[in-house]
Parts: C-alpha cells; sequence; structure tokens
C-alpha cells in the first residue's frame, strides 16, 4: 500500500520558491566573480570573450575583427577559459 504525502501544496511552492531564489542569488555572484575576473584578463583575450560570449561573435569573425589568426584566437579562448575554471574553483573551495 503506497502512503500519501503529507506535505502540502504551499510547502512545496514555498520551497521551491526558496530554491529559485537561492539559485538567482548563485548566478548573480557568479556573473559578478566572473567580471572581476575579466579585468584581470590580458585586453586581447577579454576581447576575445566579450566578442564570442557577450556579443555572439564566432570565432572567425573575432579572427577578422582583431586581424589575428584564427589559430590564435582558439588557443587563447581556450587558455584563458582553462584560467577562468581553475579561478572560480578556487574560489567555490575557499
Amino acid at each position: 500500500m503506497l502512503r500519501k504525502r503529507n506535505r502540502t501544496k504551499t510547502e512545496d511552492i514555498e520551497n521551491l520558491e526558496y530554491l529559485f531564489v537561492h539559485k538567482e542569488e548563485k548566478q548573480i555572484l557568479r556573473k559578478q566573480q566572473i567580471q572581476e575576473m575579466l579585468t584581470h584578463l590580458e585586453e586581447e583575450t577579454r576581447m576575445i570573450i566579450i566578442l564570442h560570449y557577450f556579443e555572439d561573435k564566432t570565432l572567425y569573425q573575432i579572427s577578422e575583427i582583431l586581424n589575428t589568426p584564427l589559430s590564435t584566437i582558439k588557443s587563447k579562448l581556450y587558455r584563458s577559459l582553462k584560467v577562468l575554471k581553475e579561478q572560480l574553483l578556487m574560489e567555490e573551495k575557499i
């Protein structure tokens, strides 16, 4: 025989609201952390990230805009993403 759940609908809604607000706060904090970390990157590397992720430019378009070989753009992007990821993981441990 199955048991009925004792929780009421309002408790479920309150739990969902809490989880949503908490998740939203974490996202805002993460965004602020990333923005701060971007300021510490070299200017060209920062531009690559901004153009690609914030302005939705392709890597090929970025290479044309910055007049830089595509392979260099790819290398700088992926190296900088690796560094940012490591820094974020370090901050989570603190």
